[in-house]
C-alpha cells in the first residue's frame, strides 16, 4: 500500500505482466536458504523466485517437488 501511495496507482500497475499488473505476497518455507515472505510482481516464474529471490536450494542441491497451496481469501 505505501508503494501505491508514494509512487501512485500507475506505477504499481506497471510491476508485472501486461495482464496481470501489481504484485503478490508469497511465503516459502522448507529447506531453502532464504525463507520468508516476500512481496513478488504478478506473473513471475517460481523457479526465478526460488533460486533468485529466496537463495535457491542448501549445498546446491536441485528443487525435487513444490507444493504451491493458495490461502483463499477472507
Amino acid at each position: 500500500m505505501p508503494s501505491i501511495i508514494r509512487e501512485g496507482g500507475d506505477a504499481y500497475a506497471n510491476r508485472g505482466t501486461p495482464k496481470n499488473g501489481g504484485t503478490r505476497m508469497v511465503c516459502i518455507a522448507g529447506h531453502i536458504n532464504k525463507p520468508g515472505i516476500y512481496e513478488v510482481p504478478l506473473g513471475m516464474n517460481m523457479k526465478k523466485f526460488i533460486y533468485e529471490v529466496a537463495g535457491g536450494i542448501p549445498g546446491g542441491k536441485k528443487l525435487k517437488a513444490l507444493f504451491p497451496e493458495e490461502v483463499p481469501a477472507r
